[in-house]
């Protein structure tokens, strides 16, 4: 008889509640957002517009802001920043007016 493999009891062994770290992953991931597009604020505050996402990508490497894994920029990973910039704002709740 052939002995069966992993776990028998992987129901209870897995972690079927993720809400609580997606919610987490993505205040993490957000957090971090805010902190390049303070960057890159400051960058076209200094320099002005006119700067396309690679610009924007080798500026943070330039300066030595790494990815959140700690690699160098790219131009798609800068539109990715924008994307979640922009969600970001368009959540933000309005004062009354």
């Amino acid at each position: 008889m052939r002995k069966k493999r992993g776990n028998p009891r992987l129901d209870e062994a897995r972690n079927t509640d993720t809400v609580a770290a997606n919610s987490a992953r993505a205040a993490k991931a957000d957090d971090f957002a805010r902190e390049v597009g303070k960057r890159l604020h400051d960058f076209i505050e200094d320099n002005g517009l006119g700067y396309n996402k690679e610009e924007f990508a080798r500026h943070l490497n330039e300066i030595g802001f790494p990815t959140q894994r700690g690699g160098k920029w790219s131009g798609k990973q800068v539109a990715r920043i924008f994307d979640r910039l922009r969600v970001l704002h368009a959540q933000k709740p309005r004062g009354r007016r």
